[in-house]
C-alpha cells in the first residue's frame, strides 16, 4: 500500500466498486421494470417508500464509511487489535440503527407514509412492501458497512463478487416471487421486497462466514462488541457528512412526492412513475462516478498514517482532479434527462 504507484492503487481499489455499482443499478432498473408489469399503483407505492430506503442506505453508507476510514488508519498505524474493536463496533452500530429503525417505522407505519407522501390509493401497498423491507432492516443495514470492513483490509474484489451475486440473486426471485412462478404463489409488491430481503441476507450470510474463518483479515471476540463511544465518535467524525450527503436525496424526494400528492389520483401514479424513471437512471450514471473517486479513501488513509507525505499528496491530488473531468459533460447529461421527464 506504501509503494505500489498512486493510479494503480486508485484503479484496483475503484474498478471492482465501479462494477459492483453498475450492476446494482442495473437491478434496480431491472426491479422497476418487474414492479411496473403489476400497475401504476405498484410503481407509486414503491415511490413512496424509497426516501425510507434511501434513510437506511444513508445511515448504513456513513457507519461504513467512517469505519473503512478508521480501520485503514489504525492498520497504516499497525494497530490491529483497535482495527478489530473498531470493525465490531461498525457491525454493532449497524445492527442496532437497523434495530431502532425497525421499531420506528412498524410502530408509526402509516403516519410516516402519509408524511411521505402516500394517498389513500396506494397505502395498503406502500405498508405491505415497507413492512417486509423494515422486517429485514438489519439485512439491508449491514451489507455496505460489511463492504467496507472488507476494503479496508485492501480486499475489494470479494465486495464486488458478493455484491454482483446478490444483484443477480435478486433479479432471479424478483418474477418468481412477484408474478408466482413455477410452486411459489403470486405476491405483487410483497413478492417484490421478500427478494430484497433474500438478496441481502445472502449478502450478510457470506460475510459472517468469512469472518468466523478468520479469513478477511479479522479477529474479533466477544469484548470488540461490548459498547464503546468512544469509538462511534471517531466513526461518526468522518462517516456524518456523508450521512448527511445521502440524506438530502431522501428530503428532496419526499417534497416531491408531497407536491405529487396534491394532484388528482389519477395524476399521482403517473408521477411516481417518472420520478422513478429518473432515479434508476441517475443512480445507474451517478453512482459509478462518485464511488470510483472516492474508493480513494484507503490508500490515502493508509498512506496518512504510514507518514509518507508525498503519497498522500499524490492521492489527494488525483481524487481532485477526477471529479474535474466529469463536471463538463454533466449539463448535457442532466438536459437529456430533464427533457424525457417533461414529455
Amino acid at each position: 500500500m506504501g509503494e505500489q504507484p498512486i493510479g494503480k492503487l486508485l484503479m484496483k481499489f475503484s474498478l471492482p466498486a465501479v462494477i459492483a455499482m453498475i450492476v446494482n443499478a442495473t437491478y434496480n432498473i431491472v426491479d422497476t421494470v418487474f414492479v411496473g408489469r403489476l400497475g401504476y399503483e405498484a410503481i407509486a407505492a414503491l415511490t413512496v417508500v424509497w426516501p425510507i430506503q434511501l434513510l437506511s442506505m444513508a445511515l448504513s453508507v456513513g457507519i461504513g464509511v467512517g469505519a473503512n476510514s478508521l480501520i485503514s488508519r489504525l492498520l497504516g498505524a499497525g494497530a490491529r487489535r483497535e482495527a478489530n474493536r473498531a470493525a465490531g463496533q461498525a457491525i454493532l452500530l449497524g445492527i442496532s440503527s437497523g434495530a431502532v429503525l425497525m421499531l420506528v417505522i412498524l410502530i408509526w407505519t402509516d403516519p410516516i407514509l402519509r408524511l411521505l407522501g402516500a394517498s389513500t390509493e396506494i397505502l395498503p401497498l406502500s405498508r405491505a412492501y415497507i413492512r417486509i423491507i423494515i422486517w429485514g432492516g438489519v439485512l439491508v443495514f449491514l451489507p455496505m458497512i460489511l463492504n467496507n470492513l472488507v476494503r479496508a483490509q485492501g480486499n475489494p474484489t470479494l465486495p464486488m463478487a458478493i455484491m454482483v451475486i446478490s444483484a443477480f440473486s435478486n433479479i432471479a426471485l424478483d418474477p418468481i416471487l412477484i408474478f408466482g412462478l413455477g410452486p411459489f404463489p403470486a405476491m405483487g409488491v410483497r413478492g417484490a421486497a421478500i427478494a430484497t430481503v433474500i438478496a441481502r441476507g445472502i449478502v450478510v450470510v457470506t460475510y459472517f462466514i468469512y469472518f468466523i474463518g478468520a479469513r478477511l483479515g479479522y479477529r474479533l471476540t466477544f469484548s470488540d462488541f461490548i459498547p464503546a463511544p468512544r469509538i462511534w465518535t471517531r466513526i461518526y467524525a468522518v462517516g456524518a457528512p456523508t450521512v448527511a450527503i445521502q440524506i438530502a436525496p431522501s428530503i428532496t424526494f419526499s417534497v416531491a412526492n408531497n407536491i405529487a400528492a396534491g394532484f388528482s389520483p389519477v395524476c399521482l401514479p403517473a408521477r411516481h412513475r417518472h420520478h422513478s424513471r429518473y432515479f434508476a437512471v441517475d443512480r445507474l450514471q451517478l453512482r459509478c462516478r462518485k464511488i470510483e473517486a472516492c474508493q480513494g479513501n484507503h490508500p490515502q488513509s493508509r498512506n496518512y498514517c504510514y507518514l509518507i507525505d508525498n503519497r498522500f499528496h499524490s492521492t489527494i491530488s488525483v481524487i481532485c482532479t477526477y471529479p474535474c473531468c466529469c463536471v463538463q459533460p454533466r449539463p448535457g447529461i442532466r438536459r437529456d434527462c430533464s427533457q424525457g421527464i417533461t414529455h
